[in-house]
């Protein structure tokens, strides 16, 4: 989380505001974006092998937030999903998504 936020502080034109979200049942983001107007639910898992039960939580809590999009960063090499739904690595949203 910190080294996102410190990629997004040392970008040029890429203001954002950061907080994380948990609710009292347990469901939760490690980091929710604000940039450039659109919400950014951003979860991150140390495994290399995330499941559909990964993304089905953080397409859950998203929603709730209204983020228009959802990101599960893990250290698995291949990215999977759609504009709005993505699981990648680190080093790859880095590059393509910011």
């Amino acid at each position: 989380q910190t080294m996102l936020q410190r990629r997004l502080r040392t970008q040029q034109g890429t203001p954002h505001e950061a907080a994380f979200f948990r609710t009292s049942d347990g469901q939760e983001i490690d980091l929710v974006l604000k940039i450039k107007g659109r919400l950014w639910a951003i979860q991150i898992k140390l495994t290399a092998h995330p499941s559909p039960h990964h993304m089905r939580q953080l397409q859950n809590a998203s929603q709730l937030i209204g983020a228009q999009k959802a990101i599960l960063i893990t250290r698995a090499k291949e990215t999977e999903g759609t504009d709005r739904l993505l699981s990648t690595n680190l080093q790859s949203m880095l590059a393509n998504e910011l």
